[in-house]
């Protein structure tokens, strides 16, 4: 063997070519494969499936970097500021621009300063317990952020080599691949989401800190070219892939119209099949009924029936609806969702951009910029829409209404401190003098906004700009937020008159505080962005406020082509679900161009304000649509039980079918003696003079159902103890009703209907009881009277009057149970007793005189009978021995 073939053999030995080239020999020499042709094709398709492979492995690597750089991006954009890493150009770092060869070295770098980022973050949370700890933490700190700042550093370096434009991007490769087809990548997730050679994101970079001359500049040029740089590639090829315009509606013909839910819910009466369930469906969302929409699609899941939208889809549309800025409950809740969630169809990509258009700004960590369409999945003005938020969402922070400060009129951050100041001072000094229509309200009021009230703590570090009070004043909005402000109002009332307890503020007065609270509150909030934001332009200039103004600029230039193309969508014939879905757009577009401050552009109002959120978790705030459907039974958080989910679909019908407004609902739960959510319900009415009225009969109602709930626990304990007088239950039996009865009465209760059904089955149960017990004693009777047995009934009836007359006390035996008995094998086992006090005694009667006395030698003759079986068998004794009297047989018979 030659040192060469040797030495190929050796290099394969451990690999899976080892074990294909021993079977390779194994084949006969004379084999066909061996022919010169058939070897030289065969290497030839080794070798391209090896350059096949080696591309996919690249590509993997490729893959792997860019994951990685976005991770870095995405988890970590907060230290990426603190060190001041966009200055390293961080936001161009693409593994598209790498060769092939430094990928897995580039890789390799960023997943260790992932693991350095990580290590920072979690030394930051350890807190030292003594001086020793605390040098060792302050070195550790230090050179970790040394390590940091080297590996960035390094990676700058690498990014910054000058390298060929790659023939293709990571997309088309994958796009091109010839091998086997794969599952294409989540809308706005994988390689395709990057786009690192765009024109725009390198301006930004560049334009970091602009001169106002540049800003002007800007802010003037043409729409055009801000449109071609979304589209990262030029105009000409961005017209080819435009969808065509669509050809106007015929005079003719009507556009076609969605049914309103009444229609559709009417329709459903007439034929319950699933094309007008979902149809159904529709007309919630193009009316904006969001969380019905969501119930109504859960309640058909739960009931085996296919829904076009999934609920939980559904439930984020809402949930974004609602979200109010990045530090929301709201934004945990969404992200859990959307982390095992992603569009399916058509529908729910129409309705997960949607969803995504605003949370991607206000708050990134929802996840929801994975939900973002690419520019393929959707039509030209949407996908060029979905490309301006998803490059601003990039840059991870999250844009807040000051943001816009600046960005049309170059306002003045300073300025608007010291107005927001200004305003504080005369809310609390109109405050301080105000009276409200109640006096207990005006004292509530006095007490909140002194020196030490809530709302003077909160506020006088505004009025005076006292900067280094910050954190102190968003701890206090913070608290004021999350509390239940009502609650406060009650807290503080009673605080004022502890020994005259009385019913809380309600109504006008109640509303009144409500808004003065709501109203400070928002103030302070807003002057503590300003802070915030006064800070950021101070430490980094106010690129921000350049990046802002430049998203704003682009969906301006996008906005008309969108709301024409939505118009088009409304008017399609054949598709109600795409006519829905572009009225929800409409709204989640018009909600972002009010807070762009870009005005009468799309409609942004929400026809079911009633059903805006207070508070609580998205799952109780969707809950809250259920108390319009007052046939549901809820517990005492609101949710249904898992048994009701099936029927919801069908109360949800009838109460859309007979357009039930807010008054009949609530009707229906004062008619219910349900109390529990009437807080929530009042909340939801818009006039006074309406929530008033709700008050007045929901108290009256209440006072009314406590009153006739402790009559009726009265009523029901009598009978408890009368059927125990009576005979008719044991100690045990009435000691189980009794617990059950004091559950059912417990102190001040706000759902009555559950208690008064228990109240009824104890009743129900006793009366069972004794008509059960007098139809067994009429029974006993009559076989008494019908088997002439006249001793048996004379001594019942004896006793009985001596139990009527006090003498003795009723025997409870008499009205036990019967049960199956064996007399004659009882009379035999008695037999050889009663012989032997015969013969001892000498006749009966001295036998039945000495029984009576209870003589000790009666176990004897009766064994371990009970007492009540004893006095049966001297019963029988006695009547048999008066038979062989008349017999005139002295002795009995052996």
């Amino acid at each position: 063997m030659s040192d060469a073939k040797k030495h190929n053999d050796e290099s394969l030995n451990g690999t899976r070519w080892a074990s294909v080239i021993e079977e390779l020999r194994e084949w006969p020499s004379d084999a066909s494969e061996w022919e010169s042709d058939q070897v030289e094709g065969f290497v030839e398709e080794v070798r391209l499936l090896a350059e096949q492979k080696c591309d996919e492995q690249k590509r993997a690597g490729r893959l792997h970097l860019q994951q990685t750089l976005d991770q870095l991006r995405d988890d970590y954009y907060g230290e990426i500021a603190y060190f001041g890493f966009e200055s390293l150009g961080i936001a161009n770092w693409q593994a598209t621009s790498c060769p092939a060869d430094h990928v897995p070295k580039r890789a390799k770098m960023v997943l260790n300063l992932l693991e350095q980022l990580n290590g920072l973050r979690m030394l930051k949370q350890e807190t030292p317990g003594n001086f020793q700890e605390t040098r060792k933490h302050r070195t550790d700190m230090n050179d970790t952020e040394d390590r940091i700042n080297s590996l960035a550093k390094q990676l700058e370096q690498e990014f910054a080599e000058a390298e060929p434009e790659p023939q293709q991007t990571l997309e088309e490769d994958i796009e091109d691949d010839d091998g086997p087809d794969t599952d294409p990548p989540e809308p706005g997730k994988g390689p395709s989401d990057e786009h690192p050679g765009s024109d725009e994101e390198q301006q930004a970079k560049k334009d970091a800190r602009p001169t106002e001359d540049e800003s002007k500049k800007e802010s003037s040029s043409n729409e055009r070219e801000a449109e071609a740089k979304l589209s990262d590639k030029p105009d000409e090829s961005d017209t080819k892939r435009s969808l065509p315009a669509a050809p106007p509606v015929p005079l003719d013909k009507e556009p076609a119209k969605l049914r309103s839910v009444q229609e559709a819910a009417s329709k459903l009466h007439e034929d319950d099949s699933d094309e007008h369930w979902e149809s159904l469906g529709w007309s919630l969302l193009a009316e904006g009924d969001l969380a019905g929409a969501y119930w109504l699609a859960r309640s058909l899941k739960a009931s085996g029936r296919d829904v076009p939208v999934a609920p939980e889809l559904l439930a984020v549309l809402q949930g974004s609806r609602w979200l109010e800025d990045d530090v929301d409950s709201l934004v945990h809740a969404i992200k859990d969702i959307t982390t095992d969630l992603a569009p399916r169809n058509n529908a729910e990509r129409l309705l997960g951009l949607a969803a995504a258009i605003r949370p991607a700004l206000i708050a990134p960590y929802t996840g929801l910029t994975g939900w973002l369409p690419q520019r393929d999945e959707v039509n030209s003005p949407l996908g060029k829409l979905a490309d301006a938020i998803r490059t601003f969402a990039r840059e991870g922070y999250p844009l807040r209404r000051d943001d816009l400060l600046g960005v049309e009129h170059q306002a003045d951050v300073s300025g608007s401190i010291e107005e927001t100041a200004t305003r504080a001072r005369g809310l609390l000094e109109n405050n301080r003098v105000r009276r409200l229509k109640m006096v207990r309200a005006t004292n509530v009021l006095r007490r909140l906004v002194n020196r030490e009230g809530d709302l003077g703590l909160l506020l006088n570090p505004v009025c005076n700009n006292r900067t280094n009070e910050y954190e102190k004043v968003q701890q206090r909005v913070r608290d004021l937020k999350g509390r239940r402000i009502e609650d406060r109002i009650h807290q503080i009332d009673r605080e004022l008159t502890p020994s005259r307890p009385s019913r809380p503020i309600t109504g006008v007065p109640r509303d009144q505080l409500v808004r003065r609270i709501e109203d400070a509150v928002t103030l302070a909030d807003h002057w503590c962005s300003l802070i915030k934001k006064s800070e950021v332009i101070n430490t980094n200039g106010d690129w921000w406020t350049d990046l802002v103004r430049k998203l704003r600029n682009q969906i301006q230039a996008i906005l008309p082509d969108v709301t024409s193309e939505l118009n088009r969508m409304q008017q399609q014939e054949q598709a109600e679900k795409e006519a829905a879905c572009a009225r929800v757009l409409q709204r989640a577009i018009g909600q972002t161009t009010l807070l762009l401050g870009i005005e009468g552009q799309a409609d942004s109002e929400d026809p079911r304000a009633w059903m805006q959120r207070e508070s609580g978790s998205l799952k109780q705030a969707l809950a809250r649509r259920l108390l319009w459907l007052p046939e549901v039974s809820l517990d005492d958080d609101g949710f249904p039980g898992e048994d009701q989910e099936a029927d919801i679909a069908t109360f949800l019908r009838n109460s859309l079918a007979e357009e039930r407004a807010l008054n009949a609902a609530c009707t229906m739960h004062i008619e219910g003696q349900d109390f529990r959510f009437a807080d929530i319900l009042r909340n939801a009415m818009n006039d006074d003079e309406e929530r008033q009225e709700f008050e007045d009969r929901n108290d009256e109602a209440l006072k009314g159902a406590r009153a006739a709930l402790a009559d009726k626990v009265a009523n029901v304990r009598g009978a408890i103890e009368q059927s125990l007088v009576d005979g008719l239950l044991v100690e045990g039996e009435r000691s189980t009703l009794s617990a059950d009865l004091e559950t059912a009465a417990i102190e001040e209760p706000v759902c009555f209907r559950p208690l008064f059904r228990r109240l009824d089955d104890i009743e129900q149960q006793l009366n069972q009881i004794r008509a059960d017990r007098l139809q067994e004693l009429k029974r006993f009777i009559q076989d008494s009277f019908r088997q002439g047995d006249t001793r048996v009934v004379e001594e019942g009836l004896a006793h009985l009057r001596e139990v009527l007359q006090g003498e003795d006390e009723w025997e409870s035996a008499w009205l036990a149970p019967p049960c199956e008995r064996d007399v004659l094998r009882e009379f035999q086992n008695a037999s050889q007793g009663i012989e032997s006090g015969l013969a001892s005694l000498g006749n009966v009667n001295q036998l039945a005189r000495e029984v009576e006395k209870g003589k000790t030698w009666e176990k004897v003759a009766f064994g371990e009978l009970p007492k009540t079986r004893r006095d049966e068998v001297v019963r029988a004794f006695r009547s048999w021995h008066m038979l062989k009297r008349h017999q005139d047989q002295p002795t009995v018979a052996h």
